[in-house]
């Protein structure tokens, strides 16, 4: 497949180069430039006719058991919990990757996404 990344460093622009003018990304949580708590969700938002997954988190594969996909809401999450392979966010950043693709295409044609944000 395609291989797109970029990661998004500081700053509290409200503008993402990464989400603006892609059609299959509507947006990501954390945003860059926000703090969150060391249990906060991380989630890729795509578009309708769009699927996604949270594939790495700090350097650690997220299988997909660990994972939830929102069909009606076409949100890929990834809740940090005891058990899993990330517990929590490591304090200062955090750099998460994800990949999606157009269900009508197939996802051996995914692209990544990359981006951090800071664990208070």
């Amino acid at each position: 497949g395609a291989f797109v990344a970029a990661f998004t460093n500081g700053g509290t622009d409200t503008t993402d180069i990464l989400i603006e003018g892609n059609p299959a990304l509507e947006g990501f949580e954390p945003r860059r430039g926000t703090e969150v708590l060391q249990q906060n969700d991380v989630e890729l938002l795509v578009a309708p006719g769009y699927r996604a997954r949270i594939t790495i988190v700090n350097d650690i594969l997220i299988p997909d058991s660990e994972q939830f996909f929102s069909e009606s809401l076409n949100r890929a999450t990834f809740t940090p919990a005891e058990g899993k392979v990330v517990e929590r966010l490591q304090p200062d950043e955090n750099c998460v990757q994800a990949e999606y693709w157009e269900i009508a295409v197939g996802e051996d044609e995914s692209e990544l996404i990359g981006w951090c944000f800071t664990v208070s």
